[in-house]
């Protein structure tokens, strides 16, 4: 999924993000996380969070200069790699660290009603 930085919506900012310096929300789009997040839930990110397997974690990229997100739960990080399970269709996979240097934690979530 290719990301925007600009503004489509606006919320009051929730406890979770109180606080924090650089917190930020993104939609998902999808339902390769169903059903801990659905297509149209306004995810809530922390990035400053230390990552710890479990994590839902969004997972950032550069692709000709746009940045490109997934939404993903945290096997395990490794200095090379990490390793991330989806839930539908159920799997387990890889990506290079090298290629996909962010991880941000997910710290809540709004549900589309």
């Amino acid at each position: 999924m290719l990301i925007t930085y600009d503004p489509i919506d606006y919320v009051t900012r929730p406890e979770p993000l109180a606080s924090v310096r650089d917190g930020y929300a993104m939609y998902v789009v999808g339902d390769s996380m169903s059903p801990a997040f659905e297509q149209g839930d306004l995810i809530m990110v922390n990035p400053h969070v230390p990552y710890r397997p479990t994590d839902d974690v969004a997972i950032f990229k550069k692709v000709n200069g746009e940045s490109a997100a997934i939404v993903k739960r945290l096997v395990r990080a490794t200095a090379d790699q990490w390793t991330l399970m989806q839930f539908t269709p159920a799997k387990t996979f890889s990506l290079s660290r090298k290629e996909w240097p962010q991880c941000h934690v997910i710290v809540g979530k709004y549900s589309r009603r």
